[in-house]
């Protein structure tokens, strides 16, 4: 039988009517492993939402952080240690959750995309990568048993969240994790340095209790760069050129801007939610780093 651990999270919405306080949970979800259960990192049942403000340490809350570059992966052995099994570490390849309601807030799931470890036939229930990860990056794990030339399936864990906006799932993902944050991506005093012949936009949103729950694909020339989540920022660099921003939610691009981008160029887009949608404004650099400095990053879930 799969094992299913449940995590709840909970998010205070007050409504006063008169002397009346209601308290509303916002969501509870839960994660269901297929296979071998993973014991360290673990993954987590939310992917989207992210800690550290402006120039701190940037992760995607929930998704554990490995201390070291070349960290000990370890599971949970299907028998007293006869069994030996493969390893295997990808860069993840995000895509937003599924949902019920034709609407997601920002649940992003991980499955695996190009290959960057493999080992085999490892005696034991843990191991150390021989070779160095990338910093700041987000990477996906699995394991499988192995009896000579016959191998079992990956191990994968599913995850369910019901909330206010429906419910929403991700099936069959491989686990998670996000290494050590690179000291040259800390963007407190002098931001990192722009690619040669590219310019810099930064999205960011403030952080407000109305809206909360919505927080849509933000799309540059009709390609997924991350999302607009509250009180969250990250940034993207681009050749120079003229680039069209709207959110998903946007669906007749009613509310879309246009960023003229040259060589060495920083541009700042503040997304609101205005009427039940989320629109995008070109901002200039003052009114945008006074905001920015009380966001917390969120990378472009494009790895």
């Amino acid at each position: 039988m799969p094992q299913t651990p449940k995590r709840k999270c909970t998010l205070l919405y007050t409504i006063l009517t008169g002397a009346v306080v209601l308290l509303m949970p916002s969501c509870v979800g839960f994660n269901q492993y297929n296979g071998i259960q993973p014991v360290s990192p673990l993954p987590p049942a939310r992917l989207s939402q992210t800690r550290g403000g402006f120039g701190q340490s940037k992760t995607p809350s929930g998704v554990p952080v490995v201390d070291s570059l070349q960290p000990t992966l370890s599971w949970t052995p299907v028998d007293s240690g006869k069994t030996i099994y493969d390893l295997e570490v990808c860069l993840g390849a995000a895509k937003l959750a599924e949902a019920v309601l034709g609407y997601n807030n920002g649940n992003v799931a991980y499955g695996p995309g190009k290959q960057v470890y493999y080992r085999e036939s490892i005696a034991g229930s843990s191991h150390r990568l021989e070779q160095p990860l990338s910093p700041s990056t987000v990477y996906v794990w699995s394991v499988r048993t192995r009896s000579g030339d016959e191998v079992g399936p990956w191990s994968t864990y599913n995850f369910q969240e019901f909330n206010l906006g429906g419910q929403q799932w991700g099936t069959n993902l491989w686990w998670p994790f996000i290494t050590l944050v690179s000291k040259s991506d800390d963007i407190s005093g002098q931001p990192p340095q722009i690619p040669a012949g590219q310019g810099r936009i930064y999205f960011y949103r403030e952080k407000r209790f109305v809206g909360l729950a919505m927080e849509p694909h933000i799309l540059l020339n009709a390609e997924t760069v991350g999302n607009s989540m509250n009180g969250g920022y990250f940034y993207v660099d681009r050749p120079p050129g003229n680039y069209v921003v709207h959110c998903s939610n946007d669906r007749n691009g009613d509310h879309q801007i246009t960023v003229t981008l040259a060589a060495g160029d920083i541009k700042y887009v503040q997304t609101s939610f205005v009427s039940f949608h989320i629109e995008s404004t070109l901002v200039d650099k003052d009114t945008a780093v006074k905001t920015l400095s009380e966001c917390s990053y969120m990378p472009n879930i494009s790895p």
